[in-house]
């Protein structure tokens, strides 16, 4: 089973990622707008994009959440809606925002399904982890690239990815070539797996979650630039 039995971090057999979004305005809003639709609402918030749930809630889950979600797309966003007038057609993030309107939608579904059991100790951080963590990268079983300015984040990493391809094709051959000290970051995560899977080894979690996901990064965008390097 993996990791499972030997991971640090435990996980209940129903578990959702747990990552802050929104603020007080969004949450009961989503109460409000639960109770209008007729859905049950366990005032569990900030649920993210993982489920870690039986497939069969899973699919429940998902098809919910489409039902809901198209709800909102077509009535609770814009100037004629109550309550958010001052806002642009496509929200104010954290406030309230369409495009998370998967997760709008997700946690009223999630509320409604499990509304007799659902606690805040079914929301982990060790779901939907923050890229841009400081922690050990064994504290997260999965990590989500979140849209903000920090240190690792998707749209950071985009602009710094442009930068290196407006670089002349040898300056970025030597970097990639150069790339040492990054790969040696992958190099101890698999290293730290290995003695975990077959010695039983407790990680000493030197290598932490931002630095993990960017010499991840890097490693894949320096194997598609070596593509273009070949022109």
């Amino acid at each position: 089973m993996g990791l499972i039995g030997k991971h640090q971090t435990k996980l209940l057999p129903m578990q959702f990622g747990g990552i802050a979004h929104g603020n007080d305005f969004t949450h009961k809003r989503l109460r409000k707008i639960a109770k209008k639709l007729g859905y049950n609402h366990s005032s569990i918030h900030n649920l993210c994009s993982t489920w870690l749930v039986n497939p069969h809630d899973s699919v429940k889950i998902a098809n919910l959440t489409t039902i809901i979600g198209k709800h909102f797309l077509k009535h609770e966003f814009g100037h004629n809606v109550p309550g958010i007038e001052d806002l642009p057609d496509i929200g104010e993030w954290p406030k309230w925002w369409r495009g998370v309107t998967s997760l709008y939608a997700a946690e009223i579904a999630i509320n409604h399904i499990y509304s007799s059991t659902l606690g805040h100790q079914h929301e982990s951080t060790a779901l939907d982890h923050p890229s841009y963590s400081a922690e050990s990268v064994w504290n997260a079983w999965h990590i989500h690239c979140l849209h903000n300015p920090e240190y690792f984040a998707k749209f950071a990493h985009r602009k710094e990815l442009r930068k290196f391809l407006e670089h002349q094709p040898e300056d970025r051959i030597k970097e990639i070539v150069n790339a040492g000290s990054r790969d040696m970051v992958l190099f101890e995560v698999l290293n730290e797996y290995e003695k975990i899977q077959m010695k039983n080894a407790i990680p000493n979690g030197k290598i932490v979650v931002r630095d993990y996901v960017r010499a991840l990064a890097w490693r894949k965008a320096y194997s598609a630039v070596g593509a273009i390097n070949l022109d």
